[in-house]
């Protein structure tokens, strides 16, 4: 089952371009699955019916995995046999006679507007070169709502500083163009002149890089946001998402159409980014229930 693994999750990369995320995810499920099955006496993925499939999620929902996670997994595994009957190495993809399962509507975790502006302190002029990166890296991620793997991949090249747009790699090596604020740009233009060469020669190519010179790593980026919204007391459960969630949410609550919203998130369906759109309507709901006299 190992080398059938193997073989799918090059095909994943390489053919049909999913991210390395992705398929790393997959990876753990089809491990996940593989150990399931060897438990079973099961020595193929081809020799696994419908009926293992669904025990094996079963267990996974009884160990504590949510509904997203075992969703991914069956979308895993309707993926790995739709690879294997295409190589002849399954009679049939029995993944496909398996329920997805239902995923209830999650509204995402948003910061207010008070928040973020707590959260975005500009530095000190004396500050380090680094204090400075992790405000550039924060006023990045609220400007664009990007994710954290397109925001620590991206290249000085993708920024054009005259009309103040950035270009990045999404899902599938997609790109999209989002616009760059005022603040974002002005962050990010503090931080790179305080670690430029001096005499204007090439700085690094990353856009946001470590104190080696490197390009900041994803679980980094983390640690910023983290320590960042400790600091201003936004508590300690804030990740990167929240503030592409937050971009999202506050640019529809100011009436941005739902369009435009998905084309800045990168999202190939607009369902995606409608749930966007009850972030927003608890947003006027809350300002109704505060302002009007007979609320």
């Amino acid at each position: 089952m190992e080398k059938e693994t193997q073989a799918f999750l090059s095909h994943l990369e390489s053919e049909r371009g999913l991210s390395r995320n992705t398929v790393l995810a997959y990876g753990r499920d089809l491990k996940a699955f593989a150990e399931f099955l060897g438990g079973r006496g099961i020595a193929g993925f081809g020799s696994a019916g419908a009926r293992d499939i669904a025990d094996f999620l079963k267990a996974g929902a009884s160990s504590g995995c949510k509904a997203s996670s075992l969703s991914r997994r069956l979308s895993a595994l309707r993926c790995l046999y739709g690879f294997l009957t295409g190589e002849g190495l399954a009679r049939e993809n029995p993944a496909r006679r398996v329920p997805l399962p239902k995923l209830g509507t999650r509204l995402p975790r948003t910061l207010g507007e008070k928040e973020i502006r707590a959260i975005l302190a500009r530095p000190a002029d004396d500050a380090p070169a680094a204090d400075w990166r992790d405000y550039a890296v924060l006023e990045t991620f609220y400007a664009t709502g990007l994710r954290v793997s397109e925001l620590a991949g991206l290249r000085v090249s993708d920024v054009n500083w005259e009309v103040r747009f950035l270009r990045c790699r999404g899902k599938g090596s997609k790109e999209r163009v989002v616009p760059l604020g005022v603040h974002a740009i002005d962050a990010i233009r503090a931080y790179r002149s305080r670690i430029e060469p001096a005499g204007g020669g090439p700085g690094p190519e990353a856009l946001f890089v470590s104190r080696s010179g490197r390009r900041l790593a994803r679980e980094s980026v983390w640690r910023i946001v983290k320590k960042a919204a400790a600091r201003a007391g936004a508590g300690t459960r804030v990740f990167p998402h929240a503030f592409r969630h937050s971009f999202a949410s506050h640019l529809i609550a100011h009436g941005a159409d739902l369009r435009s919203v998905q084309e800045m998130l990168g999202h190939e369906n607009i369902t995606t980014t409608q749930i966007y759109t009850h972030v927003g309507s608890d947003f006027l709901r809350e300002v109704h229930r505060k302002f009007h006299p007979r609320a």
